[in-house]
């Protein structure tokens, strides 16, 4: 997120270049790091965003089988909470001792409780 806060696009592209629906233009990339820019903005800062991560082993053995089958197993969630109790959550990746963004997308707090084991 500091990549795209400080306008490092080729870092920025590195990162999320990966997920499906990617802006593949110029301008595109650099409407989606205006957009990052703006959410940490609101937030006061990157510190300030709620994020969370979210262990597989949370989440109910259905939905962690069809992310293990899409994305494998090394597979990272990050949940950043948003206004009204809807949340973007993030799947990543690691490699090279860095993180891809493989897929994001909104979910509301009622369908991530439906997902979670205990469904909190």
């Amino acid at each position: 997120m500091k990549r795209a806060t400080n306008s490092d696009a080729i870092t920025f592209v590195q990162i999320t270049g990966h997920a499906e629906g990617f802006p593949n233009t110029q301008e595109e990339i650099q409407e989606s790091m205006d957009f990052l820019n703006d959410t940490v903005q609101e937030n006061g800062g990157i510190e300030k965003l709620q994020l969370k991560y979210l262990p597989l082993n949370t989440l109910k053995a259905s939905v962690k089988s069809e992310i293990i089958d899409e994305y494998g197993e090394n597979t990272r969630l990050v949940a950043d909470k948003q206004k009204d109790d809807y949340y973007v959550i993030w799947v990543l990746s690691k490699a090279e001792n860095q993180y891809h963004v493989l897929y994001q997308e909104d979910f509301s707090k009622d369908k991530i409780k439906a997902m979670l084991k205990n469904g909190q």
